[in-house]
């Protein structure tokens, strides 16, 4: 079976998630490039906490390096996979292999071909896969193998290797594009949108503070991102839309994850802001209790934001199976260290 992911026909993880399902034990890739966004397409943090075997192994992250965000989600992927005997490794010399092996107690099943793990290479570039079974798919799974004995883990090599910038142009002061590096000359669109007003200072009682506001009782974690009018066009393919009660699925560079909704209404009938849907509160429990690391009973200030090295956050689009939830891959890594280009 021959998988393109041209227009009109099935993209390849349509045809790899129709596959991934309880009777699979072991899920291994082989990729030589990587991105949150490919992985979370897959819902390979969820295989793997699911008790499947997930192991993944990256060919190029040691010769040229990952993101802060792509290297922030593979260690949580990493940390979720461990258990099972899992893990997501590097290789020592490189590759450029694409290999994808799911086997289960009677079958094996593999793909052979030019995707990467990537946005890119499962939904939107025009690629050759091919779909191996039995005795084709067991010599593909040796080739994994192979590679998997010659990486190290992640967590070793993660000193040795470089961060690459994630280049942001700015469209006002609170909001612009951001591009997430992926395979070489390519990158992922999404949207960036600063923490601070448009003095540059951190509001005490509202955005990330909105639990300090006056009015009802507040749960002190309670926080809002505001949603800048100069941002529509770009939030609107972030997002699936602009308007009031629209939602998604957030999965965060650490690996949590909860569902999101736009809320508020400006006079031109978009929304205004981005909080969790349900309890207000999620949304801070992650941002200013486990990342920033704030348990006392006071508002963040402009100098915690500096010390964890982020004062924006970043969403990106995920692919998606039609009729599906919208995912949105929401990164606050540290020291990202964003690169500020032309609008």
């Amino acid at each position: 079976m021959l998988i393109t992911n041209r227009a009109g026909g099935a993209k390849l993880f349509d045809r790899l998630l129709r596959r991934l399902d309880a009777s699979v034990q072991d899920v291994s890739i082989a990729t030589a490039y990587v991105s949150p966004g490919g992985c979370t397409a897959l819902e390979l943090g969820t295989l793997a906490g699911s008790g499947t075997c997930l192991r993944l192994c990256v060919g190029r992250a040691l010769q040229e390096g990952l993101p802060a965000p792509t290297l922030s989600y593979l260690l949580a992927l990493d940390e979720v996979a461990r258990p099972t005997g899992g893990g997501v490794r590097v290789h020592r010399q490189g590759f450029h292999s694409k290999l994808f092996v799911l086997s289960s107690a009677n079958s094996c099943e593999a793909v052979l071909g030019s995707s990467n793990l990537t946005e890119n290479g499962l939904v939107r570039w025009i690629e050759c896969n091919i779909f191996a079974s039995d005795r084709h798919a067991m010599e593909i799974k040796e080739e994994f193998e192979s590679l998997w004995e010659e990486s190290v883990p992640l967590t070793e090599a993660r000193e040795h290797m470089k961060t690459l910038s994630v280049h942001v142009r700015r469209r006002g002061r609170l909001a612009g594009e951001v591009d997430l590096p992926t395979e070489p000359n390519s990158s992922i669109s999404g949207l960036t949108i600063s923490l601070l007003d448009s003095a540059g200072e951190l509001p005490a009682r509202s955005g990330i503070n909105w639990g300090f506001g006056s009015g009802r009782p507040r749960d002190r974690y309670e926080c809002y991102i505001r949603l800048p009018g100069s941002c529509i066009s770009i939030a609107e393919v972030v997002f699936g839309g602009v308007e009031p009660r629209t939602t998604f699925l957030a999965v965060t560079h650490d690996g949590e994850s909860f569902e999101m909704m736009l809320e508020g209404r400006t006079h031109k009938g978009f929304a205004k802001q981005i909080s969790t849907r349900g309890d207000k509160s999620r949304l801070g429990q992650w941002l200013v209790g486990k990342c920033l690391g704030i348990a006392d009973n006071r508002p963040v200030t402009k100098e915690d934001l500096i010390q964890y090295g982020r004062t924006d956050i970043s969403f990106y689009p995920v692919p998606q199976r039609s009729g599906r939830e919208r995912v949105v891959f929401l990164d606050f890594s540290p020291n990202s260290s964003s690169t500020i280009g032309g609008t």
